[in-house]
């Protein structure tokens, strides 16, 4: 069996709480019983050898913990199907932010992208798309600061797309999980807050970015630095 666990630690979670999830693979030639309800996994004890954690969220551990960040910044892959020649060197032509947190005020934070809760669309957006009645209210989410709607974002096609994915503003450092599928998409970048070096622990937000709606719920965003507009970014893999 395969325990994976989320980054949070027994403090934040007021040691009443334990987040895993756990997958069953079946093997073959193995004899002796099987244990099925594993306790919580053991840190791994690296007061021998030093240990490396592969796609670190953070910059890095405590200096005295023995264990190395490696971010997804770090990685390489050497793949031919990754068609790198489309993206490097050519011009971004639509560049997209997309904010994930849990913005609010008077206790309430709901998770949401850019301070847009999601609504499931009553009909099937691609077949009845003129049916739809939840969609967002681009107006009405400016004027309230936060909304709930059907949040979608059309993108051209035969274009070269950048998507810039955030946790900042009123609302960020809360885990917020994310997905894509259906597209080809590279990871080109990873931008990291500043943490102390004694205590890895967070002393401030990344800066390349910053939000441009009066609440800081980051509905809208920009690069601080605007000459890294339309993927015009330093430091890309």
């Amino acid at each position: 069996m395969l325990v994976a666990e989320t980054i949070e630690t027994p403090e934040s979670l007021n040691n009443n709480k334990y987040y895993s999830a756990e997958a069953i693979l079946e093997m073959v030639d193995v004899t002796g019983p099987v244990n099925l309800n594993p306790s919580k996994a053991a840190p791994p004890n690296c007061n021998i050898i030093n240990s490396t954690v592969l796609n670190c969220p953070y910059q890095f551990y405590p200096r005295d913990s023995k264990t190395a960040c490696l971010t997804f910044n770090d990685l390489l892959k050497n793949n031919p199907i990754r068609e790198t020649e489309k993206i490097i060197g050519n011009k971004v032509d639509n560049e997209y932010f997309f904010n994930f947190g849990f913005p609010g005020q008077n206790g309430s934070t709901i998770g949401s992208v850019n301070a847009r809760e999601f609504i499931f669309a009553t009909v099937p957006m691609l077949t009845q798309p003129d049916e739809i009645n939840t969609l967002c209210d681009e107006g009405q989410c400016r004027r309230e600061g936060m909304c709930a709607c059907t949040y979608t974002q059309k993108i051209p096609s035969d274009k070269l797309i950048q998507m810039v994915f955030t946790n900042i503003g009123n609302g960020s450092g809360w885990s917020h999980p994310i997905h894509l599928h259906g597209h080809t998409f590279n990871v080109i970048k990873m931008g990291l807050g500043s943490y102390t070096p004694d205590t890895g622990i967070l002393v401030a937000p990344n800066q390349d970015i910053i939000c441009t709606d009066g609440r800081k719920f980051c509905s809208t965003m920009r690069w601080k630095d605007s000459s890294r507009n339309n993927g015009n970014v330093t430091g890309m893999n």
